[in-house]
């Protein structure tokens, strides 16, 4: 309600401009919400697939999906495709990928991994891919995760089809320990050690974030 008072403020002459009451209210701080340590998320995950005692109680698996697969030069062109996945204990792997237009596969014969393109050639992986193939095949990889990612964050909280998820990222020590082999190439490590954190960024945030996330709410 404007009055006299509004203008003048006990003053004869009123105030040009009248001072009005400050109605402005502090801004409540957001909570942030506590993130858990990644053992706590391992251990629910482990939990959530049943518990450590029944998983080493697996001895093969069979796993049906589907999912994009890379295709064309450098793999640029992801095509869908029906995924089988073959295991064995201790880590003997076949992946077969069915697409409309070609069957290509992978796998680990638990000393090497190869792979069979599109065409029937038949390949080896380079060094870094060994290493993941390798580690895929293990049928207990739920259980060596806390061993195998050395280095993990937990970063925040994202959206995986459309329920709230931990993000854990990890770095398998493998990588690292390749970064520099000898003291003579110390000089370059820390360059190199970038390249390959960019590398690991790209290559197992997406995997991890897929595999590891638990429920937020849980």
């Amino acid at each position: 309600m404007i009055t006299c008072y509004t203008c003048h403020q006990g003053r004869p002459v009123p105030l040009n401009t009248p001072v009005l009451p400050n109605t402005e209210f502090p801004l409540e701080e957001k909570a942030t919400k506590q993130l858990p340590a990644p053992a706590e998320i391992l251990a629910k995950y482990i939990n959530a697939l049943g518990g450590e005692q029944k998983l080493r109680a697996v001895t093969s698996r069979v796993v049906t999906a589907t999912q994009n697969i890379p295709n064309g030069p450098g793999g640029v062109n992801p095509v869908p495709a029906t995924t089988e996945r073959y295991q064995k204990a201790p880590n003997l792997m076949l992946n077969v990928y069915h697409a409309a237009k070609f069957t290509s596969s992978n796998g680990f014969d638990g000393k090497r991994a190869w792979a069979q393109g599109g065409n029937g050639r038949v390949t080896e992986p380079p060094s870094l891919e060994q290493i993941r193939t390798a580690r895929a095949a293990e049928i207990l990889e739920p259980l060596q995760l806390g061993a195998t990612y050395t280095r993990m964050t937990v970063e925040g909280i994202e959206k995986i089809n459309g329920r709230e998820a931990y993000l854990l990222v990890g770095y398998p020590k493998e990588i690292f320990r390749s970064v520099c082999t000898s003291t003579r190439k110390r000089a370059c490590c820390c360059e190199r050690q970038r390249r390959f954190q960019r590398r690991l960024e790209t290559a197992h945030t997406r995997w991890i974030t897929t595999t590891i996330a638990t429920p937020a709410a849980a």
